[in-house]
């Protein structure tokens, strides 16, 4: 099987980064491959915004969705998108790990769900 843990904490000496850690080593030791993103270590832009898409459907007015469409049709969407889209391909099993803040998850982590800001 191929796992994918996502973390989404700044710190990587949290509590979060070792429940991490414990899920790739007992995962790992069945037998599994563990694929980690890390959206703080790995720099991840979780802003929506004209400046991620070089090949734009409209200069005029920035329209997030009909930009996501477009790149997706053109296969040119930005490059943290598509390695993150590819890992989420690649695996069987995904682990979202991260802290609960303000009664709900990271940022970090809306943007990586594509959630509008």
């Amino acid at each position: 099987m191929h796992a994918l843990i996502v973390l989404a904490h700044p710190e990587p000496r949290s509590f979060n980064a070792g429940l991490k850690d414990v899920a790739r080593t007992a995962l790992e030791g069945q037998g599994h491959r563990v694929e980690v993103s890390d959206l703080y270590a790995e720099g991840f832009n979780p802003v929506e915004g004209p400046e991620h898409y070089r090949n734009r459907e409209s200069a005029e007015v920035f329209s997030p969705l009909g930009e996501q469409r477009h790149a997706w049709n053109n296969d040119s969407l930005p490059a943290d998108v598509r390695r993150e889209i590819d890992r989420l391909e690649r695996a069987e099993l995904v682990i979202l790990q991260f802290p609960l803040w303000w009664h709900a998850q990271p940022a970090i982590l809306k943007g990586w769900f594509g959630a509008p800001g």
